[in-house]
């Protein structure tokens, strides 16, 4: 571009030296606006990835670039590339179905997956009040596939659809699930380890508890000749006593509209309905190895709750830690300071 506007200038020069400057000026400005049009141009629909929901309404940072779209009449597979590993995400996969409604699920794991290599499951549950959020809400799907494990994130009733105990037996189809399908996707169905948060926290550690509580197992989905159970436990923040919560609340502010509307009615007026829905109220020597983490500064769940399933756990004998977040209030973010200790448990358990 340079060389064209040097020849015209000089050839320019020869006839009009006055008016010269002013022309390879206006040239050099309408150089600049072609070229920036050709900067900030519509991109191609493989470039527009960046904060923008591709294909599957999976949100992928700025350093992703699709590599492959599969699509299918029941399975649409997105596979992405990170600088650091390739992901192979599976979404909106039926896991069960009550009614009409189906209960969906999607499936992020390494793109390569040697032979019959067989890999350990986190199975996330969102929270959000037992009342609203979806599986899109998994802090953990990029991270943890890069260390070596398949994330799967699930939609399950919430409380304005159905009352508990629909959503432990959601979640436990979508474990005999897993276990039922282990040799098609790649699943080592001994480690299937559940991880929640807020009201997801409250129903993996329900899962962790009740792995042989036949009254909240459910027929929900089927696949009933597989076990429920699972190898280990992550809980965020999660509700463990629904009694005890009751009075703390009292005392912190803390609403218990939340659970109310989960229980269908107020814990007080109800407390057998709330001591089945509380997973402290299971605790036994057979329980899986538990990981628990709860903010100091935590508004709406009292860090109590944890430190009371923790002490019952480790008094029944079972492997249990509790990481008490300094600083943190109700927040996932807590995933990523205290990464490397989650990653030292899931890897000790895999």
């Amino acid at each position: 571009m340079l060389y064209y506007i040097n020849i015209i200038n000089i050839k320019f020069m020869t006839t009009n030296k006055k008016h010269s400057y002013f022309f390879l000026c206006s040239f050099i400005v309408l150089a600049f606006v072609i070229t920036s049009g050709c900067v900030v141009s519509n991109p191609s629909p493989d470039e527009q990835i960046a904060g923008e929901e591709i294909i599957t309404g999976q949100t992928v940072e700025q350093d992703v670039k699709v590599d492959q779209v599969v699509s299918s009449p029941t399975v649409e597979i997105l596979v992405i590339s990170t600088s650091t590993a390739d992901i192979q995400i599976i979404k909106d996969v039926e896991y069960a179905k009550v009614d009409d409604k189906s209960l969906l699920l999607d499936i992020y794991s390494p793109k390569i997956i040697s032979g019959t290599k067989k890999l350990p499951v986190i199975l996330w549950i969102h929270g959000n009040r037992w009342r609203s959020g979806t599986k899109e809400q998994c802090p953990v799907s990029q991270s943890l596939p890069v260390e070596g494990f398949i994330v799967i994130s699930i939609n399950y009733r919430l409380s304005g659809e159905a009352l508990f105990p629909a959503q432990i037996y959601d979640i436990k189809a979508a474990v005999r699930w897993i276990k039922a399908n282990a040799g098609k996707y790649n699943f080592d169905a001994d480690k299937v380890i559940a991880m929640g948060n807020s009201a997801g926290g409250h129903l993996v550690a329900m899962l962790g508890t009740t792995g042989d509580v036949k009254e909240l197992e459910g027929t929900v989905g089927g696949n009933l000749e597989y076990s429920s159970r699972v190898s280990s436990v992550v809980d965020l923040f999660g509700p463990t006593n629904f009694i005890t919560m009751q009075s703390e609340c009292k005392i912190k502010g803390c609403s218990m509209l939340p659970t109310e509307q989960l229980l269908g009615c107020k814990v007080l007026q109800c407390p057998d309905k709330a001591r089945q829905a509380s997973p402290i109220t299971y605790v036994t020597d057979d329980d899986p190895p538990f990981l628990i983490l709860h903010g100091d500064k935590d508004p709406l769940i009292p860090p109590a709750q944890s430190a009371e399933l923790n002490n019952k756990l480790k008094s029944a004998g079972v492997d249990s830690n509790l990481i008490v977040a300094k600083g943190f209030g109700h927040d996932t973010k807590m995933i990523e300071t205290y990464f490397s200790d989650i990653l030292k448990f899931l890897t000790a358990h895999r």
